[in-house]
């Protein structure tokens, strides 16, 4: 189908903008649009027509799944499709400050009818125009095998994606660098982590697994939450200041799902946010730090490394817990209260070690960890927007109260 002459136009300016500065490009690249209907390739890389042998003019104005047309549907991933099209329907929500970028594997086809299984990893850009900031979705294609699909393993899916985001970057870096002399005020792009906020917020420079970040910073939210339970794990982009009782924060439910049971998991981290890596999956496994939640479930992990999930539950060696219900099956376990839209949920941890998870102003956990405060450590807050809540929002400053319950103006605890 043909693009109407609206839509037409808008993809000509967006490859005037955009797309144009990847396509002398050797390494497989796209530039899309978000903001325009049906989320369209704006612009291609010279390695990228060579890799599928159709030209420029040809992909212009299609969407990612033209690039399977004439692919056996049964060699098609309706889960990597849902995965990408959740991915571009996020990316046009004018209120994003940052989402985790989304690796797609999905077979493509080339242009004289054969097919080859595409590793993409498809990330964000902001870039300023004199229309406002305009957002882009930047793809590193990476063609891994011929015919039809073949499962990765580990090792290959995590080599394709270094590769993937080295050119995902080298593309970023381009956007950043040239320039177009039609238009104003373009051509570098706006890096999420050096937006300033005005408040306490979440780290957004490299974020994981299906985390959506908003309304400034401080809005997290889980793509695809109804068939995920996890994969929003977020750090504090600043360390939490002390008082007198130890640290604390608060977060807002402003979402949840019926297809999962749990409370999520907040706590706290010595972890500089970035310095880390790759973020787990999974809270308990993240590397020095304390969590609550879940189904009244506590864990600590002291190690400098994140612990890589196995068959089994961690050892007590590499993963201490604690439980509300300790005599029954995990699969079994009940959470001590259940998050409602608009419930305020609070994370203490004193100074004697005790970790604490409040539902508006009533504690349902409280855990001795054995692991008081260090007195030279800076702590940062960890939320993990998993299981039944899928939106959670730092309370700002101005809203932010004491340890009595009290409303403290001005009052940051995690400035």
């Amino acid at each position: 189908m043909m693009p109407c002459p609206a839509e037409a136009d808008g993809t000509a300016r967006s490859h005037r903008l955009a797309g144009r500065l990847v396509a002398d490009m050797q390494d497989p690249v796209l530039i899309l649009d978000p903001a325009l209907t049906g989320c369209p390739i704006v612009g291609a890389s010279a390695g990228f027509c060579s890799t599928t042998g159709r030209a420029l003019g040809e992909l212009l104005g299609s969407g990612l799944g033209g690039l399977s047309e004439g692919v056996p549907a049964a060699w098609l991933s309706r889960s990597s499709r849902a995965n990408q099209e959740s991915f571009c329907a996020e990316c046009a929500n004018p209120d994003l400050a940052g989402i985790a970028e989304a690796v797609v594997v999905q077979p493509q086809a080339r242009k004289d009818g054969s097919v080859f299984t595409g590793f993409t990893l498809l990330g964000l850009c902001v870039v300023p125009s004199c229309a406002g900031l305009r957002k882009y979705i930047v793809g590193s294609v990476i063609a891994c095998a011929e015919g039809c699909p073949q499962r990765l393993g580990r090792a290959a899916h995590a080599e394709l994606e270094g590769r993937a985001r080295g050119v995902l970057e080298a593309a970023r870096v381009r956007l950043s660098t040239l320039r177009s002399p039609n238009w104003c005020d373009e051509g570098r792009i706006v890096d999420l982590k050096d937006l300033v906020q005005p408040d306490f917020g979440f780290y957004t420079r490299r974020l994981e697994g299906q985390a959506i970040v908003a309304n400034s910073g401080r809005t997290a939210a889980r793509r695809e939450c109804d068939e995920l339970p996890t994969g929003c794990l977020m750090l504090g982009d600043r360390p939490a200041q002390r008082t007198p009782e130890g640290l604390a924060f608060r977060v807002r439910v402003e979402s949840t799902t019926s297809k999962f049971s749990g409370l999520p998991f907040v706590g706290f981290t010595t972890r500089r946010p970035g310095e880390a890596g790759d973020l787990p999956r999974l809270s308990k496994c993240l590397a020095e730090s304390v969590v609550v939640g879940g189904s009244g479930e506590a864990f600590a992990r002291d190690a400098s490394t994140h612990y890589v999930m196995g068959f089994g539950p961690p050892p007590a060696a590499e993963v201490e817990s604690w439980l509300l219900q300790p005599d029954v099956p995990a699969h079994k376990r009940e959470p001590p209260a259940v998050a409602r839209v608009g419930d305020e949920i609070e994370c203490r941890y004193t100074w004697d070690g005790r970790l604490q998870f409040f539902v508006n102003d009533t504690v349902v956990m409280d855990f001795d960890t054995g692991r008081p405060l260090a007195e030279d450590a800076q702590y940062y807050a960890v939320v993990d927007v998993c299981f039944s809540t899928t939106r959670l929002t730092l309370i700002p400053r101005s809203m932010s109260k004491d340890w009595g319950g009290r409303c403290t103006p001005g009052c940051d605890p995690l400035m």
